[in-house]
């Protein structure tokens, strides 16, 4: 025997209650999604726009103690969306903070100075003037020259901004 092609048409009844992924068996179910639905918006859960200032107290209350499941529960997120929340809170802190004066500097001169523990403006500026780095390996003329060019270019900023 030869198999034959068969088509059957299949009609689906289903309850709709606006939500193009929800398919309802029975009218009271819709009716109840439909309830629910209504019961969120007027309690204003939904998209929110989170501020720096939200991050930070978010931030705040899990260094204070509160744990992510707790969090989820009190922001009705999901736990996922807390570690999120908290990762990019901690981004936005790091961002805030003042960043190094010796950033200007090139990653050569930089990494000579962090490697003798001198991380301020005054500590280059002592150390420079008594001679101690000559003797940094990689601290050579030119290395020597961007520093004292870039310690010029901040006291003629500071009589700038100071006069």
């Amino acid at each position: 025997m030869k198999p034959k092609l068969k088509t059957e048409i299949v009609r689906i009844e289903y309850w709709d209650c606006g939500n193009h992924d929800h398919r309802h068996k029975t009218e009271d179910i819709a009716w109840t999604c439909c309830q629910k639905r209504e019961k969120r918006i007027t309690i204003g859960i939904g998209p929110r726009k989170w501020t720096n200032e939200a991050y930070a107290v978010v931030l705040s209350e899990h260094r204070g103690g509160a744990r992510k499941c707790d969090l989820a529960r009190s922001l009705r997120l999901s736990p996922t969306r807390v570690a999120q929340v908290l990762k990019k809170a901690e981004r936005l802190e790091r961002e805030q903070v003042s960043p190094s004066p010796l950033d200007t500097l090139s990653v050569r001169t930089r990494n000579c100075l962090l490697a003798q523990n001198l991380h301020t403006v005054e500590e280059v500026r002592a150390k420079l003037a008594s001679g101690k780095l000559d003797d940094v390996q990689n601290f050579g003329a030119r290395t020597k020259d961007e520093v004292q060019r870039w310690l010029d270019g901040l006291m003629s900023n500071n009589e700038v901004s100071g006069g």
